[in-house]
């Protein structure tokens, strides 16, 4: 004999994957926000090197007064000291940058203490503009701040959801063989970055 319960069941089973499916999609597209800082932060520090006068708002704080300080430095310095000053620098840049880039990665397996840190140490970085009076960029730090912690609300709304993981579609993952070509195309990323690297170094040097 059917269990007449079990139509019902099978609705709610539905409507709880789908419930699943939105709030994780809703906790990791927050993290992206991680992502977007870092890279733009990047940036704004190589326009920033490179005598550029405009920049992201939704970028850090904390590297522009790092490029600030780099900038002074090396005004005073020979050509080769300032070149040398600038791109230490932009590699103290790239440290705070990987750093958020980690609390989006580390963030979407599960480290919830890391999203905590990153989102308070991008609130304590809107300081640096509240007090250059640079509102835009507050409240673009405002908009991020809220769109990591509604992540983080749907991150809370999953654990309370009992064996939540479970309810996520599986891909099954097929037996993949590296061949040659695909390592020289993931060889071509690293050359990439240090000829942008490079280049960087070398428009800095001419511009003196």
């Amino acid at each position: 004999m059917q269990n007449i319960n079990e139509p019902t069941n099978s609705v709610d089973g539905v409507q709880q994957i789908a419930v699943v499916m939105q709030l994780n999609n809703q906790f990791r597209s927050s993290l992206n926000w991680f992502y977007w800082i870092a890279g733009l932060s990047l940036l704004n520090s190589l326009l920033l090197l490179a005598g550029a006068n405009w920049n992201f708002i939704v970028g850090l704080g904390i590297t522009q007064f790092i490029d600030v300080i780099a900038m002074a430095l090396a005004s005073e310095a020979s050509n080769t000291a300032g070149v040398i000053i600038k791109s230490i620098g932009f590699g103290f840049d790239s440290l705070v940058a990987a750093f958020f880039v980690l609390c989006g990665w580390l963030g979407k397996k599960g480290h919830r203490w890391l999203i905590i840190v990153g989102i308070v140490l991008y609130a304590l970085d809107s300081i640096i503009f509240l007090l250059a009076q640079d509102l835009f960029a507050v409240a673009f730090h405002v908009l991020a701040i809220f769109n990591l912690v509604n992540g983080l609300r749907s991150y809370h709304k999953l654990q309370a959801i009992e064996n939540w993981q479970t309810l996520l579609p599986v891909t099954p993952k097929a037996k993949v063989v590296y061949g040659r070509n695909y390592w020289l195309k993931l060889s071509i990323i690293p050359l990439i970055a240090f000829a942008c690297l490079a280049i960087f170094i070398v428009s800095l040097y001419t511009m003196y």
